[in-house]
C-alpha cells in the first residue's frame, strides 16, 4: 500500500473535535444557570489488603435546561480540515519524505465512495441493521483504498458528506484493518465526540466559565484556564450507583467502541459485494464480553453488590433505572429509564419474535447442529461450535442462518434502549444502550449480556470434560506463584486507590476562544506490582512457553467460598506472554505494567501530534529504531482498571497461572501488530 506517514487523517479528526459544538453558542446565555452541587462521590478506596486515600470528584448540576438554545449543527465536510497543523499520514512512495516537500495527493473527488444514507444529525448505531450495512460498505471501501487515494481523504471535495459518527467508526475500523495504518495512534474518542462521554451539565459549566473568563480577563492570561470536576451520574440512593465509576470510566467505554470497530458486525464489503470477516469473530465476541462481565462482577463484590443477574425473562419489570445525562448529535439528552419498565413490542420488532429466536438458539445448542438455509451449499457445515454460535447470537453476517436465528443480541440492545417509548409516539431519543460508545454505562447492559453469556455457558456444558492429556505438559511444572507490591514490598497484597487525571477539552469543543478548558477525572487505579512464578523444565529441550495469568474473587457477597464451577466464570485475564525456557528451574518475574492485555491511558491530541512528528522522523529507520513508536491501537483493556477496587479490610482473590506449549496454541498467519488481535 505504500509507506505510512502520520497526519493527514488527523485533519479529518480535527473536524470531529471542532464539530462537537453542543455548547459553543451558549457562552453568553447560561452564565447564571449553573449551580454547584454540594454532593460528591468521595469514599476512600481500599486495595486487596490495605486502604488508600480518598479523592473527591465534585459533580455539577445544571438548572433550567429546557431554556438552553439549540446546538449549532453543521454538516460534516472533510475538506474543511486543511487549515490544521498536522502533516501527512500516507505517502505514495517508499522513500522518506522531505518535511518541506508537498504531500502527494489527488485533486478532485475520489470515485467509488458508497452513497451516504444516514442523516447528518442522526445517531449512528451498529446495532441497527441498516446502519451496520452502510458502515460495512464504507469500511470495506476505505480498507481497500490504495495509499495514494487514502492519503487524500482529508482534502477538499474528495469524500461525500457522511454522518460523522458513521464516518468516524468506518475510518477507525478501516485503519485498524490496513497494514499501513493498523499501529498508528488515534486521538481519544472522548476528544472527538465529547458529548458521548461528558455530561451535558459539565459541558455547559465549561461554557459558562469560559464566558466569564473571556468577559473579564485576557484570553492569553495563564490564570484563565477553566477546570471542572467530573462527577458520575445518579447518586447513592440508587443501589447500582456504587459501581458507577467503573461503568462510566472513559477507558472502558472507549475499549468497547474500539473492539466493535476491530470486529464490525456486518464485516467488510468489497467492491463486488462479497463480505470478509475477522478470524474467530464470533468466539472473540463471546470472550471479550465474558471477560467484561467477570471483571464487573469482581467490582460489584468490592462494593457490596450482588453479582449480575441475567435478564432471562423478557416480560418481567426491569428493576434497574438509569439516566446518563449525555446528549445526542441533535442536542437532546439520551432518554432516561425509570425502574419498573417492561420490554414491549416496538415498531420493528415484537417480544414474541425475540423469544422465538432465543428458543431456536437453545435448540441448536441442545442438538449440536444449526438449521441451515436452503441455499447454504452442499459443503456447508451445520455443526455448532463456539465461533459459529457467537456469529449466530451477536448476530453478525457470518451467522449460519441469519433469517432463521435472527439477530438476538443486537435487537435486544435496541429494544431495551427504546423501552421508555417503544412505538415512538413521543419521538423520544433512544437510551445509551443503543450505542457501543455509551452502552456499558447502563447497569442493564450487564444483565442483558449475562443472559447472552449464559447461552455460551449452556453450549460449553454440552462439551466433554478435559482429559488429563489435554491439560498436562509432561516435564513442565508450575511451582510457587506470588505477587509483590513494588512500592511497599508486600507479598500477595495488592493496593488500589483513587487517582485523578486532567483531560484537556480545549480542542474537543469549539468555544470560539483560546482559553484552555479542562476536566478533572477521578478514576480507579492501582500500585504497580510484580508476579514471581517458579517453573521447572524437566525436559531436555528449550520449550517455548505461553503464560496465562487470571484473577477471581474467592467468595460471594455472603463470604461463602465459591466452588470451582461458580468461580471459573469469574476469572478475568490479567496477562498473557511467551517465554523460551531452557531445561532447569526458573523464577519468572513479570511486572504488572508489562501486561499484554491492557493499554495505558489513551494518548491525548497533543501526544498524538507529537507522535506524528516522531513517526515521520522514524520512516526509513530500522525495525528496532521504530519499535517505541509502534504497537498502540487503543483496542485493549484500560490498564488503570487491571485490578478491582477491593475493600478496606481486604478482599480475598485467587490468582491462577497456567502454562501451555506455544507450538500447540499459536495462531498461524496473524502478523498484525494490533494489540487486541495480537494478544487474544
Amino acid at each position: 500500500m505504500g509507506e505510512v506517514k502520520l497526519g493527514q487523517i488527523l485533519r479529518v479528526l480535527q473536524k470531529f473535535r471542532n464539530d462537537e459544538d453542543g455548547v459553543s453558542n451558549l457562552t453568553s446565555r447560561v452564565t447564571d444557570r449553573l449551580l454547584d452541587s454540594a454532593g460528591g462521590f468521595g469514599a476512600a478506596f481500599a486495595g486487596l489488603e490495605a486502604t488508600a486515600d480518598a479523592a473527591e470528584a465534585q459533580p455539577w448540576t445544571y438548572g433550567d435546561m429546557d431554556s438552553r438554545p439549540r446546538s449549532r449543527i453543521q454538516p460534516y465536510k472533510i475538506g474543511a480540515m486543511l487549515d490544521t497543523t498536522f502533516g501527512s499520514i500516507l505517502s505514495a512512495t517508499t522513500a522518506p519524505r522531505d518535511p518541506g516537500a508537498p504531500v502527494a495527493t489527488l485533486s478532485g473527488p475520489i470515485s467509488g465512495f458508497p452513497t451516504p444514507i444516514l442523516g447528518m444529525e442522526e445517531d449512528f448505531s451498529i446495532f441497527t441493521e441498516s446502519h451496520a450495512e452502510e458502515a460495512a460498505d464504507l469500511v470495506g471501501f476505505l480498507r481497500d483504498m490504495p495509499s495514494k487515494e487514502f492519503n487524500s481523504v482529508g482534502d477538499d471535495d474528495t469524500v461525500p458528506q457522511y454522518n460523522k459518527d458513521l464516518f468516524l467508526y468506518a475510518l477507525r475500523s478501516a485503519m485498524l484493518s490496513r497494514k499501513d495504518t493498523a499501529t498508528l495512534p488515534f486521538p481519544p474518542l472522548w476528544e472527538l465526540t465529547a458529548r458521548k462521554f461528558f455530561k451535558t451539565d459539565t459541558l455547559h459549566k465549561l461554557s459558562s466559565e469560559v464566558h466569564k473568563k473571556t468577559a473579564f480577563k485576557r484570553e492569553d492570561d495563564p490564570t484563565s484556564t477553566v477546570t471542572i470536576a467530573l462527577g458520575f451520574s445518579g447518586n447513592e440512593r440508587d443501589y447500582e450507583h456504587g459501581a458507577a465509576y467503573f461503568r462510566e470510566d472513559l477507558g472502558m467505554n472507549s475499549h468497547h467502541w474500539h473492539w466493535h470497530a476491530v470486529y464490525p458486525t456486518s464485516g467488510f464489503k468489497g467492491k463486488d459485494g462479497t463480505r470478509t470477516f475477522k478470524d474467530r469473530q464470533g468466539e472473540l465476541f463471546y470472550y471479550m464480553h465474558e471477560q467484561m462481565l467477570a471483571r464487573y462482577d469482581a467490582e460489584r463484590l468490592s462494593n457490596g453488590l450482588c453479582r449480575v443477574e441475567p435478564l432471562n425473562n423478557f416480560r418481567e419489570p426491569i428493576k434497574e433505572g438509569y439516566a446518563s445525562h449525555l446528549s445526542t448529535n441533535g442536542g437532546k439528552e439520551y432518554a432516561m429509564r425509570p425502574s419498573g419498565l417492561v420490554m414491549t413490542d416496538t415498531n420493528y420488532m415484537s417480544v414474541n419474535i425475540m423469544e422465538r429466536w432465543r428458543e431456536r438458539l437453545f435448540e441448536a445448542i441442545d442438538r449440536g447442529h444449526f438449521i441451515l438455509p436452503d441455499d447454504a451449499g452442499k459443503d456447508a457445515s451445520d455443526k455448532v461450535n463456539i465461533d459459529r454460535l457467537g456469529d449466530a447470537i451477536e448476530a453478525n453476517r457470518k451467522s449460519p442462518n441469519y433469517s432463521y436465528y435472527g439477530y438476538l443480541h443486537n435487537t435486544g440492545h435496541m429494544m431495551l434502549s427504546q423501552i421508555h417509548d417503544p412505538d415512538e409516539r413521543y419521538n423520544a431519543p433512544s437510551g445509551v444502550l443503543a450505542y457501543v460508545q455509551t452502552a456499558i454505562r447502563d447497569p442493564l447492559f450487564y444483565r442483558w449480556h449475562k443472559f447472552i453469556d449464559d447461552m455460551f455457558a449452556a453450549y460449553k456444558d454440552t462439551l466433554p470434560g478435559y482429559r488429563t492429556s489435554d491439560l498436562e505438559w509432561k516435564g513442565m511444572t508450575v511451582g510457587e506463584v506470588k505477587t509483590t507490591d513494588l512500592h511497599q514490598k508486600n507479598d500477595n497484597t495488592l493496593h488500589t486507590f483513587w487517582n485523578k487525571r486532567t483531560i484537556d477539552l480545549s480542542n474537543s469543543i469549539d468555544f470560539r476562544n483560546t482559553i484552555p478548558t479542562k476536566v478533572i477525572l477521578t478514576h480507579l487505579d492501582h500500585k504497580a506490582f510484580q508476579y514471581q512464578i517458579a517453573i521447572h523444565n524437566a525436559t531436555k529441550e528449550t520449550q517455548k512457553t505461553t503464560f496465562r495469568i487470571f484473577l477471581a474473587p474467592r467468595s460471594d457477597i455472603t463470604k461463602r467460598r465459591l466452588d470451582v464451577n461458580e468461580q471459573r466464570r469469574l476469572f478475568f485475564e490479567m496477562d498473557k506472554f511467551v517465554k523460551d525456557l531452557n531445561p532447569g528451574r526458573h523464577t519468572i518475574t513479570r511486572d504488572s505494567t508489562e501486561s499484554s492485555v491492557t493499554i495505558p491511558f489513551e494518548k491525548s491530541q497533543e501526544e498524538v501530534d507529537e507522535f506524528a512528528k516522531q513517526y515521520d522522523k522514524q520512516q526509513g529507520k530500522t525495525a528496532d529504531e521504530q519499535k517505541d513508536q509502534e504497537n498502540y491501537c487503543g483496542c485493549g483493556w484500560p490498564h488503570h482498571l487491571l485490578l478491582p477496587r477491593g475493600t478496606h479490610a481486604g478482599m480475598e482473590m485467587d490468582l491462577f497461572v497456567m502454562i501451555t506449549d506455544w507450538e500447540k496454541d499459536k495462531v498461524e498467519g496473524d502478523s498484525s501488530k494490533c494489540l487486541y488481535k495480537k494478544n487474544h
